[in-house]
């Protein structure tokens, strides 16, 4: 049997002969995809095969290749740079938001402290108005933060979300009074809490 290790050597430069001597980029590619196979963990092959897909506008077939390979690797943590790169090709490339929301998620599943995959959540959640959803995220982002303002920025933006976007007063109370909490001689949202109180008759 031949060394896993030469055969990726083999594959990749049979690519490199269909592609610069023989121009033949489709070749390439599917002689990439059978080497990314063999190593889907292999940075260099992906950051070639993408490169075509780039190219030759193949990004769905470069989702169909991940999505069948993703779950074969054995280690959790190391399907998430594959379900991270999922996502941003079905967000940025093919705009194919539902699927992209669902590859990041998946990525939060296996690794729950990964902010760049809730950054992104953040942003399709935002476009897409789902608030409950986003404020989950920035429960999460905050709950990972140890630094106090960090916090307080997170909570700021749960509140205005609770109060203007789903109505939920009470909610928005909760985490301007949050807010109180964390830093006591902060009084910046004291108009902000003092309007909603008035705006909702909600003086004790």
């Amino acid at each position: 049997l031949e060394d896993p290790t030469e055969q990726i050597e083999r594959l990749q430069a049979i690519a490199e002969i269909y592609e610069s001597q023989l121009f033949n980029k489709g070749e390439a590619f599917h002689t990439l995809i059978r080497a990314f196979e063999c190593a889907p963990l292999h940075e260099e092959i992906r950051t070639e095969l993408e490169r075509i897909a780039k190219e030759t506008d193949r990004w769905e077939d470069i989702v169909d290749v991940y999505s069948s390979e993703v779950e074969k690797i054995e280690d959790p943590l190391g399907q998430v740079p594959l379900w991270m790169r999922l996502g941003q090709i079905q967000y940025i490339e093919l705009q194919t938001h539902e699927e992209a929301i669902n590859a990041y998620r998946i990525a939060i599943a296996l690794d729950p402290t990964l902010i760049a995959a809730m950054e992104a959540l953040e942003e399709l959640y935002e476009e897409h108005e789902m608030w409950d959803e986003l404020i989950g995220i920035h429960q999460n982002k905050m709950l990972l933060s140890e630094d106090i303002e960090e916090q307080k920025d997170t909570l700021l933006k749960i509140a205005e979300l609770r109060e203007y976007q789903i109505e939920d007063y009470l909610g928005a109370v909760e985490a301007y009074r949050q807010i109180q909490e964390l830093d006591p001689e902060d009084i910046s949202i004291l108009p902000s809490l003092e309007n909603l109180y008035r705006s909702q008759e909600m003086w004790q």
